[in-house]
């Protein structure tokens, strides 16, 4: 398609997603939350007319020669300046007129009020694989840091209540560090293929017996196995998508048949989406040749004080669900459920963490929760659980589709001080998923298993926002009676 034959929306979204025309300049100026409901189909030039916008489009070059030949490229009819590679200086000199100044690669952020998706390297992995560091931003405060090194999330930034953006995961900062220190705890990976324990590395499909690769404690299958989802290099492709509000980055990779034990060549994707209503959504999807076994989630520890300045313990967490799943002495799933009524486990009204966590490690969570679905349809999301941290006002609400919840207070980390910030309690993990060891636990369902020709998916997305009282947090204990 060229240029002069953008005419709407939807050509407009085709026409910068194809990557021939990354060198063009674009130039849209309009109301970001009126656009949002437009038809794709509608013609620009209706939109105008519609709303107080207007629309330029230039091709870098002539934008080049005309900075070069006067400086700064000023359209009175637009409302906006061009300026070439140098923005800081369209800064400096103080246009009080200035509304817009952007360059090639900050054009999505003037298309959509900051709404960005950005692309850089990492670093490599020891075995020499490039790794990629792919950056989203909301345009209204969240920004996420994703790596292609087990499509992984390795920042998650969201002001407070003094507006300034600030860490709210516990991860490593060097690819290095990532890949040889962060190995055994999965900091912000997607696991697969199976997340949790499979006991003894051993399950039973279709009648026939299953051996996977046995890296966990007590000699049992762990997260996907010795080199899981977690640490494998996926693919990607980037998508903009202005007329929905939102960016995105699909991570996609081939799991051969007998990868750490497992039946079957499994195509899986997983999808990352920022959308301008500070929503971060994951998307997992797959397919496979022959019967296999699969739950996918991700392993991200979350922390909402802002720049992990202090532990978990003052975060308030609930949880939609009436019952929790029963382990034994090494954490395998007996097949049972219980009530959480009057147990440690009973979130159905907010709890401060520090009630229930600290004291001794056998109050610590490393649990799962049977979500509250009952009304709800197999790919329906339904609000699961809400983490906040009253000090700096942010709230984060879950939603998905699965039926259960793992919830892990970071307790097999140390709680010497040497180690900070990868401490006890400094962190928690809220991981959407299916019932774990669910292949040799048939009571449960719905099941994990994937037949030929069937397509997995499941979807969670976080939602973050500030709340709006700025009290004090309620640390009275709620659950006096618990023992």
């Amino acid at each position: 398609m060229e240029l002069n034959k953008v005419k709407t929306i939807s050509e407009l979204d085709q026409f910068l997603e194809n990557s021939e025309n990354e060198g063009l300049v674009t130039i849209l100026y309009f109301i970001l939350d009126s656009t949002l409901g437009a038809p794709e189909s509608m013609e620009l030039a209706e939109l105008c007319t519609k709303l107080p916008i207007k629309v330029a489009l230039i091709s870098q070059k002539d934008a080049a020669e005309v900075v070069e030949t006067q400086g700064v490229v000023r359209f009175p009819t637009f409302k906006l300046f061009v300026k070439g590679k140098e923005v800081q200086k369209l800064v400096k000199a103080n246009l009080s007129e200035v509304e817009q100044a952007i360059t090639t690669e900050s054009l999505v952020d003037c298309l959509h009020k900051g709404l960005t998706v950005s692309v850089e390297q990492f670093g490599k992995t020891a075995s020499g694989k490039l790794v990629h560091k792919i950056t989203l931003h909301s345009g209204k405060g969240l920004q996420v840091v994703l790596l292609s090194y087990g499509a992984m999330i390795q920042s998650c930034k969201f002001p407070g209540r003094l507006g300034v953006p600030e860490e709210l995961t516990l991860n490593y900062v060097r690819m290095t560090d990532i890949e040889q220190k962060g190995r055994q705890h999965y900091f912000g990976s997607t696991i697969g293929r199976v997340a949790g324990l499979t006991a003894h590395g051993l399950f039973t499909l279709h009648g026939e017996d299953y051996d996977l690769a046995c890296n966990g404690p007590n000699g049992h299958h762990l997260n996907g196995g010795l080199q899981g989802f977690d640490k494998c290099v996926w693919d990607y492709e980037m998508k903009r998508s202005f007329s929905q509000g939102q960016v995105s980055v699909r991570f996609f990779r081939v799991s051969l048949n007998g990868e750490e034990g497992y039946p079957g060549t499994l195509d899986v994707q997983v999808t990352y989406t920022v959308s301008n209503e500070n929503r971060l959504m994951i998307n997992y999807e797959a397919s496979t040749s022959a019967p296999t076994v699969l739950n996918l989630t991700n392993h991200t520890y979350w922390n909402l004080s802002g720049n992990l300045r202090e532990k978990v313990n003052l975060h308030h967490l609930w949880i939609n669900a009436d019952e929790y799943l029963v382990v034994d002495s090494q954490m395998l799933l007996t097949g049972k459920r219980k009530k959480v009524f009057r147990t440690n486990f009973d979130y159905q009204i907010p709890v401060v963490l520090k009630w229930r966590i600290g004291k001794n490690k056998e109050k610590d969570l490393n649990h799962y929760f049977v979500i509250n679905r009952q009304n709800a349809q197999k790919k329906d999301l339904v609000h699961m659980a809400s983490l906040s941290h009253s000090e700096s006002g942010r709230h984060m609400k879950i939603y998905g589709t699965q039926p259960a919840l793992q919830v892990y207070t970071c307790n097999d980390l140390p709680d010497a001080r040497e180690y900070f910030p990868f401490v006890r309690h400094n962190a928690i993990c809220l991981k959407a998923q299916h019932f774990p060891h669910s292949p040799n636990c048939l009571e449960f369902n719905p099941g994990i298993f994937l037949n030929a020709g069937e397509v997995y998916w499941d979807c969670v997305y976080y939602e973050f926002s500030l709340e709006e009282s700025d009290e004090s947090p309620n640390t009275s204990c709620q659950v006096c009676a618990i023992s």
